[in-house]
């Protein structure tokens, strides 16, 4: 975060995004190449050890988390990999309707735990 904060001017927004919970870690982080889940306080604690200022901090793809863990726990998931192919239309379709539903709400509104976090600083 120190590199990031010494490159952002005075007043400089930083947005982040990140998966969360690493109990989650899947085949799906790994062709993401995602390096780690973030818990909320673990990511709070990175910002605010470094010379940002921590404006905002929440989860995110709150709908969608019940489906997810029940997938990852399921006994009738076939293989490892089968959550890289696309699903079928009809079911992508009405996952990114569940996923944009949210848009209005993040960082307005806490919402309970989600998929991934977002983190708001700023350079001081």
């Amino acid at each position: 975060m120190d590199s990031i904060a010494r490159r952002l001017k005075s007043g400089g927004r930083l947005v982040v995004t990140v998966p969360a919970h690493q109990w989650m870690w899947s085949a799906h982080d790994v062709v993401n190449h995602h390096k780690r889940r973030y818990s909320k306080r673990a990511l709070r604690q990175l910002i605010e050890g470094s010379p940002l200022r921590l404006e905002a901090i929440g989860y995110f793809n709150s709908l969608l988390f019940p489906l997810a863990i029940a997938r990852r726990l399921s006994p009738l998931r076939e293989r490892a990999d089968d959550e890289l192919s696309l699903p079928p239309r009809p079911l992508n379709a009405a996952l990114e309707r569940a996923f944009a539903a949210e848009r209005h709400l993040v960082g307005r509104l806490p919402l309970p735990p989600g998929l991934s976090l977002f983190a708001v600083a700023s350079a001081t």
